[in-house]
């Protein structure tokens, strides 16, 4: 597995914002990471990190960390960008998926989905249109930087690579249960 290099490593999740070079390109990324909020989080009974292992050294939210480094590493090794395409990435789509993480920390904290709103009926909790939010923002800047132009694929060539179109995602396929009954159908056995 590729490896981000030594010097973004050390600054990575600070407020530094040059992080040093890649392929002989610039990086800047606004990667800073909160401190953990130990108790106060609204996952820290399920968090790993936590759980067991807290001390007061433990100062940066060590899951946002992996999630921002693992969407960085992902984007910087399977894609050939240019240093203005590196920027793009460091100060505009990275920063969405850093406040994507965090809604998406608070929303497992969630215990009751439905709530009731200030005039006493039943609504989901508006974090989830939140996460939607970004989710639509992410999608939006991904095709506006059009990155299946600079996807490498499996072997490192560039190739082409279409990204799901997140409006289906979000709206479902409403074919999905007769396609299970076409399975089903297919293989001669049926489930109970």
């Amino acid at each position: 597995m590729v490896s981000l290099p030594h010097t973004y490593n050390q600054k990575f999740g600070t407020l530094k914002a040059v992080k040093g070079t890649w392929d002989k390109k610039k990086v800047m990324t606004w990667d800073s990471v909160p401190q953990c909020k130990a108790e106060d989080c609204t996952s820290h009974k399920d968090c790993y990190f936590y759980k067991g292992n807290y001390s007061r050294n433990l100062t940066r939210c060590q899951v946002m960390s992996n999630y921002l480094r693992g969407v960085y590493l992902i984007l910087v090794t399977n894609y050939d960008l240019s240093e203005p395409d590196l920027l793009r990435v460091g100060l505009h789509l990275l920063p969405l998926y850093k406040n994507l993480c965090r809604l998406q920390i608070e929303e497992h904290g969630i215990r009751e989905l439905i709530r009731p709103n200030k005039a006493g009926n039943l609504s989901v909790h508006p974090l989830y249109d939140q996460i939607r939010n970004y989710i639509l923002a992410i999608d939006r800047l991904w095709g506006s930087m059009a990155f299946d132009k600079y996807y490498r694929g499996a072997k490192g060539k560039k190739g082409s690579l279409k990204m799901p179109d997140v409006n289906g995602i979000i709206n479902g396929d409403p074919d999905y249960y007769e396609g299970l009954n076409d399975d089903e159908n297919a293989t001669g056995e049926e489930t109970v």
